[in-house]
């Protein structure tokens, strides 16, 4: 817009959508920051509409340093993206980007890259040796990949690795294995050790991978699921239903499963209630939370990492406007980005 062109002195500009579908985003790379000369962060997260990048407005970026495009459409970048030679920080997650490793040629300065870890093998064969040779930080956290590429070893400045989310094990890494001298075989998340856990040697490194492989085993028997939404959405119903189901099933099997488990009116929830299920072998605790607005704050406190959260929105009582949105999903959806740092919304 003209309006952000004529503010020459802004320094950060945060363009992320929170809300695809409702309020649409961006249609194209915002041309009015051509005009920042002083603008050294943008951030244009989930901007799913977001598919072009008009030629000519990077070689006028000179001062940004962050670049955040995750969840961008964008399949070719501009032939001047690698004029941004202040460029540092580049976030290109769950993008279609398909010319990365020529575009960020002449960035220099990147230090930080994020992308998809199946596209990480590629990246590092295509891209210059003068860019690959100052990359300290490299982020596949929340991305599909089969392996960690050994390739990673030729980065000489590399020290930092994000893999949250990501379902590696141990036994598909070489360079874990060359670095360490671990002969490493357990089925848990990769995790770099701490700096005392490496210098008490293989046994103190393997000793480590033990304990961290028997908390992963303890962990994954407990799930913990929130259930909330507004007052009379049918939360209580849909744990009565889950609850049904899995006894009947226990009991008869499969063919003598009937469901008819809707909530009385005069039956809500009071704040919180938990319910245990066992779920082939594995414990869940359901949080079933209250509608009621006195109860929101207990969302807060309720939502935690590696948890699944379920909004439950009555359809007949919901319309496409941003106010409904807001008020039966949206603000589910803040409590969730803004407490969560790795918050996956499906």
């Amino acid at each position: 817009p003209e309006t952000i062109a004529s503010m020459r002195n802004i320094t950060q500009l945060h363009l992320r959508l929170l809300r695809p579908g409702i309020d649409g985003g961006l249609l194209e790379f915002p041309t009015a920051v051509a005009n920042l000369p002083n603008l050294q962060l943008l951030d244009l997260y989930c901007n799913t509409r977001m598919t072009s990048f008009s030629e000519g407005i990077c070689s006028r970026l000179l001062s940004l340093h962050t670049l955040m495009m995750m969840y961008c459409s964008v399949k070719l970048l501009p032939s001047d993206f690698g004029k941004m030679t202040q460029l540092q920080h580049l976030d290109v997650r769950h993008s279609p980007t398909e010319n990365l490793s020529i575009s960020v040629s002449g960035l220099t300065n990147l230090h930080h890259v994020a992308l998809d870890g199946d596209r990480l093998a590629t990246f590092i064969e295509d891209t210059k040796p003068e860019v690959l040779g100052n990359i300290r930080t490299i982020d596949i956290s929340w991305t599909l990949a089969s392996t960690l590429p050994p390739q990673l070893i030729t980065l000489q400045k590399l020290d930092t690795l994000y893999l949250d989310g990501a379902c590696f094990t141990t036994n598909h890494f070489p360079l874990l294995k060359s670095h360490l001298g671990v002969a490493a075989n357990r089925q848990v998340p990769l995790a770099i050790p701490p700096r005392e856990v490496l210098q008490g040697g293989s046994d103190t490194v393997d000793s480590y991978y033990s304990s961290l492989e028997e908390t992963a085993l303890s962990r994954h028997k407990r799930v913990k699921v929130t259930v909330n939404g507004r007052i009379m959405a049918g939360k209580t119903s849909l744990v009565n239903a889950i609850e049904h189901f899995l006894r009947e099933l226990a009991k008869w099997g499969e063919e003598r499963i009937a469901l008819s488990c809707l909530t009385g009116v005069n039956d809500r929830t009071v704040s919180v209630e938990e319910r245990q299920l066992h779920v082939g072998g594995i414990d869940v605790k359901v949080v079933d939370m209250g509608g009621h607005r006195a109860y929101e704050l207990t969302n807060q406190i309720m939502t935690s990492d590696n948890s699944l959260t379920i909004t439950v929105i009555d359809s007949s009582q919901y319309e496409t406007t941003n106010e409904q949105f807001h008020e039966h999903i949206g603000k589910y959806l803040h409590v969730a980005f803004d407490l969560l740092c790795h918050a996956v919304i499906l």
